[in-house]
């Protein structure tokens, strides 16, 4: 079975002035009508079940992500707490842990909860192609192309099965 994690603990630290600790990023509406959360959930519905979402935040975000979230049917119990913010490792190993109590065989979709995806139709077809890999027991991961180097972001050497799914989105 597919289930999404979307990490949705961040601080706003790096989008400052315009977001804060207790107004961070991925709950403002930055483009259009909705916040860039429910625009994360939103991309990966037809692909993932509601009861299959879970979102991984910090303690003091729990009624704003469960405020807007409410509209997609996730239950409450996906929504996880993080004891201790400590970025993006720790928080997908927890939820991985706690998913594979309920389904060993489970398979993982991480999605930050703050990014602007232009081109949806692109996405979600490479969403589907990554899907279809990582049964194949592959490890996928979907990405841009970096123009410079930045310590801010990890790196990934591309081996002989490196293999380019889709296209910008």
């Amino acid at each position: 079975m597919t289930y999404a994690v979307i990490l949705a603990g961040g601080v706003g630290s790096r989008f400052w002035p315009f977001s804060r600790e207790l107004e961070p990023k991925q709950f403002m509406k930055i483009i259009g009508e909705t916040s860039l959360l429910e625009s994360t959930v939103e991309r990966v519905k037809g692909q993932v079940l509601s009861k299959n979402i879970f979102i991984v935040t910090n303690n003091i975000y729990f009624y704003e992500v469960k405020a807007q979230v409410a509209k997609f049917g996730i239950p409450d119990k996906n929504i996880i707490l993080e004891p201790q913010g400590k970025n993006t490792a720790p928080a997908v190993g927890l939820c991985a842990r706690l998913i594979s109590r309920v389904d060993q065989d489970a398979m993982l979709v991480v999605l930050p909860s703050d990014h602007y995806i232009k081109n949806l139709g692109n996405f979600k077809s490479t969403l589907k192609k990554a899907i279809a890999c990582a049964k194949d027991n592959l490890l996928v991961t979907i990405g841009i192309k970096p123009s410079a180097p930045s310590t801010g972001y990890g790196y990934i050497k591309a081996g002989a099965r490196f293999q380019v799914l889709g296209s910008r989105f």
